[in-house]
């Protein structure tokens, strides 16, 4: 199966080979924030996640970057134009998508959502929220 990665920008360009095994983490195998020291020297990390719905990705590429990580951060998972600039947010360099999905979710909708607003985890609000709780 051909991959294509998506760069921040929301450039595709085809992926001939698959990526390297000893760079793959899944998702589903990381118990704790801590157990990403082990990969916070690496030149790469790949974090492979089940599909676009599994949140956890974003998280622990967030915290991988805070942790010191400063390598290529990469996201192997079918997800959707809209969650790019969560994932730039979140320290991502690039998604490797299935080729199939490029199809069905072409390169002018990533680049559409890469030059859009970024995402934040929190929004700011015009009031001052601490001075309305007494």
């Amino acid at each position: 199966m051909t991959s294509v990665s998506v760069d921040q920008s929301g450039v595709f360009t085809p992926l001939a080979a698959s990526l390297a095994c000893d760079d793959v983490v899944d998702v589903a195998d990381i118990e704790s924030f801590a157990a990403l020291d082990a990969f916070v020297s690496r030149d790469r990390v790949v974090l492979r996640a089940a599909n676009c719905s599994d949140g956890r990705v974003f998280g622990l590429a967030r915290q991988l970057r805070r942790r010191g990580f400063g390598g290529a951060l990469v996201v192997e998972a079918n997800l959707l134009p809209d969650q790019l600039p969560m994932a730039t947010s979140s320290g991502v360099d690039v998604i490797v998508i299935s080729e199939a999905h490029a199809l069905r979710c072409a390169e002018p909708q990533w680049r559409m959502k890469a030059q859009g607003e970024r995402f934040g985890y929190q929004r700011a609000t015009g009031r001052n929220l601490s001075s309305e709780a007494g």
